[in-house]
């Protein structure tokens, strides 16, 4: 299975995606909750501290941009993002060492993957109706992630990380 998992992680993640964006917290939640365990089986919980950390990382620039007027997710939603934002965070922050692994040492193509990929993300949730953002928010979602998404890559090629 180990063999495999990239492919895993990659189609895990998607349902992850469709679950918190269309089903909200319960159903997204639970996705995720059951990808983070299929993960920690298969990883043996191998990189945790550093999902963790992307994971804090996400979460924290989203409620940033939540609380600078830059994205809403409609009245009455406290803390600043929506818990199924959380949990996909937490999905994401699984994706580096396995989906997104034949990125590493490729800085410069995974900041414009980032670059493109990030906003379009968030714009599928706009179509989706879940969130609102605006031109603002997204120049800072792509410019954030591709410079996150540089340091990540060119991280684990000159240190040997084990994210």
């Amino acid at each position: 299975m180990e063999r495999h998992y990239p492919l895993i992680n990659m189609l895990a993640f998607q349902g992850c995606w469709f679950a918190c964006v269309l089903g909200g917290d319960l159903i997204g939640s639970s996705s995720v909750l059951a990808f983070l365990l299929l993960h920690l089986w298969i990883t043996r919980g191998k990189g945790l501290g550093f999902s963790l950390l992307l994971a804090s990382v996400g979460i924290l620039f989203d409620s940033l941009l939540s609380l600078l007027g830059l994205m809403s997710f409609g009245p009455g939603i406290w803390p600043p993002i929506p818990l199924w934002l959380a949990a996909l965070w937490l999905a994401f922050s699984l994706t580096p060492r396995h989906a997104l692994g034949w990125l590493q040492g490729r800085s410069r193509l995974a900041a414009a993957l980032a670059l493109t990929m990030a906003p379009l993300s968030y714009f599928a949730g706009q179509r989706l109706q879940v969130l609102e953002i605006g031109e603002s928010g997204y120049l800072m979602i792509a410019l954030a992630w591709a410079i996150t998404f540089a340091a990540l890559f060119r991280h684990r090629r000159v240190n040997h990380a084990t994210c």
